[in-house]
């Protein structure tokens, strides 16, 4: 049994995470996304790179603190490169190329026009310079459709840890625990086009949620993200 139960679904709302115990590997929650690309254990930083500098995406900058792949023709690279090609890059938990290079499925749907959709977020190597805040917000929430396949569009996975659904008798303890703490891929973030994982025979909106060929990238060491 995984994470999401999707009865050969290929379209449509990204269905709720099924509750239970132990570990889960999930599109990570609009919430999730946002504390790990911004929160620095302190705060929150104006910009996913740990910064609050205004970004550059000069491959190499010595100078800013803050660098990812946006720009569109204006872009060094044009299109997605290998996560953590940009130095100054990643954020405070170690996670590169949250913003910009391609932009971010959640598991985060919408509702009335956007219900069948996700919340996406980060932006991506086409994003204009103007636009690349308007991506890094959760107001407004921008929405995609969980089907599109793109080369601006992929997704990264977290490893979460279930909640199991609670008696009744258990409710309002429940309600005072933590509930969950979630494990962010650190340096090589599972980022991939999803226009890439259909070639290679994987879906986003079908029944295979990880790149086949992720296998080797899922060993690097991960950082431990709390709720």
């Amino acid at each position: 049994d995984g994470t999401y139960t999707l009865a050969n679904q290929t379209s449509g709302a990204i269905p709720g995470r099924k509750p239970g115990t132990g570990f889960q590997v999930a599109l990570p929650s609009r919430d999730e996304w946002y504390k790990a690309a911004f929160y620095d254990g302190a705060g929150y930083r104006l910009w996913p790179c740990a910064a609050n500098n205004t970004p550059t995406n000069t491959v190499v900058d010595l100078v800013r603190p803050c660098a990812a792949n946006f720009g569109g023709t204006a872009t060094p690279t044009i299109g997605p490169i290998n996560v953590g090609s940009y130095t100054n890059s990643a954020t405070a938990y170690g996670l590169y190329d949250m913003m910009g290079n391609v932009t971010e499925y959640t598991d985060t749907g919408g509702t009335l026009a956007d219900a069948e959709k996700a919340q996406v977020f980060g932006g991506s190597w086409a994003t204009p310079p103007e636009d690349l805040h308007g991506w890094n917000s959760a107001a407004p929430p921008v929405f995609r459709s969980s089907s599109a396949a793109t080369s601006q569009i992929g997704f990264r996975v977290a490893v979460v840890q279930a909640v199991p659904e609670p008696s009744s008798a258990a409710v309002v303890v429940a309600g005072l625990a933590g509930l969950a703490a979630w494990h962010a891929h650190r340096r090589r973030g599972i980022v991939v086009p999803v226009d890439t994982l259909h070639r290679r025979g994987a879906s986003v909106s079908g029944r295979t949620l990880v790149d086949p060929s992720c296998s080797y990238r899922c060993r690097q060491r991960c950082s431990v993200i709390r709720a």
